[in-house]
């Protein structure tokens, strides 16, 4: 039986640039985990890769629920993502990423896992990688309406005290 990691990442390019959130959803042998969570000062690329490590984490800490053998399958619709991992492609950047994510899938492989990774079409019929993008997506917009929640605080804040501080003056 196969295990599915299904890894997305998500990046805002427009006013908020650099914040962004990456997901993964694990499947097989009738369990399902899923997590989601968000960086700053970060590119697209990063929040790829991220998924995937943050995904493969889970399954290091959760490999006794897995019989010795099984297989891993990634998917992912980054194709720099399955590139790098199925064909090898050599890293220009984010080396410490690469880094991480490669100790990871040596430390399933050295227990006896089989790793492989599968390219999907971005927003297009897989729906679990539609589910993921989603949690992605929504994970970057939590985090940025935090900060714009924080911002209009600290604005109000500051107009109500030149108020209270312009109404002393009269």
């Amino acid at each position: 039986m196969l295990i599915n990691v299904y890894c997305d990442g998500s990046c805002s390019n427009t006013l908020f640039k650099g914040i962004g959130g990456w997901a993964y959803l694990i499947t097989g042998f009738n369990i399902r985990m899923e997590n989601s969570g968000t960086m700053i000062d970060t590119t697209n690329n990063r929040m790829e890769i991220e998924a995937v490590i943050q995904g493969l984490k889970q399954l290091v800490e959760t490999k006794h629920l897995y019989p010795e053998g099984s297989e891993i399958t990634i998917f992912s619709d980054s194709e720099l993502v399955i590139r790098s991992l199925s064909e090898k492609w050599q890293q220009k950047k984010n080396y410490d990423k690469w880094y991480e994510l490669i100790n990871l899938i040596n430390d399933l492989t050295q227990v006896g896992f089989i790793v492989k990774a599968k390219w999907v079409k971005a927003h297009d019929k897989d729906q679990l990688n539609i589910y993921v993008d989603k949690l992605a997506t929504d994970a970057k917009k939590k985090l940025i309406n935090q900060i714009i929640q924080r911002v209009n605080t600290v604005y109000i804040s500051t107009l109500e005290k030149e108020i209270v501080n312009g109404l002393k003056r009269i």
